[in-house]
């Protein structure tokens, strides 16, 4: 990342995640995360004066779905969705396989690091490729939502306990 060593300084890039709205829903909550995951993103492209360059959202879908958003700003500064990817498990093939719609993950070295690429060396696009993908929704699948419905509901219930 660039260096910035001015106090108030956004990153180049700006990571969102959310849970899926079932988990809001349980909660006694109506929520489209999508939206809000959206609305955060332009927050930050607009109060960090343009300073923010990439933001990528993570959201999880209903069933074994991910979905990630990479949103960059146009030339009038207008955010704009570039990149759409999707993570689902694969229920054709064996358990805990996952298939990947929209990858790699291509992120601009100019807007991660506010300048070119130095010539000749080996400074280029950032890609997070297929493989890489899976293991992220394997191990997201695996920390958080591996849990069925009735352990997370007693799970939010214990955290309601005042004892």
């Amino acid at each position: 990342m660039p260096e910035r060593y001015e106090r108030g300084c956004w990153p180049t890039l700006m990571v969102g995640a959310g849970p899926d709205e079932w988990w809001w829903s349980a909660s006694g909550f109506s929520l489209d995360m999508a939206r809000w995951l959206r609305n955060d993103m332009a927050r930050w492209f607009y109060l960090s004066k343009h300073e923010v360059k990439i933001v990528l959202l993570l959201r999880k879908e209903a069933g074994d779905m991910f979905v990630m958003e990479k949103w960059e700003e146009d030339d009038a500064n207008m955010p704009v969705c570039r990149q759409t990817i999707t993570i689902f498990r694969d229920s054709e093939t064996e358990p805990g396989s996952w298939d990947v719609v929209g990858g790699p993950l291509v992120l601009s070295f100019g807007l991660l690091f506010s300048r070119d690429p130095m010539p000749g060396s080996r400074e280029g696009v950032f890609v997070v490729d297929e493989e890489a993908l899976r293991k992220y929704a394997d191990c997201v699948w695996q920390r958080c939502c591996a849990k069925t419905e009735t352990e997370l509901l007693c799970d939010q219930m214990e955290g309601l306990n005042t004892d």
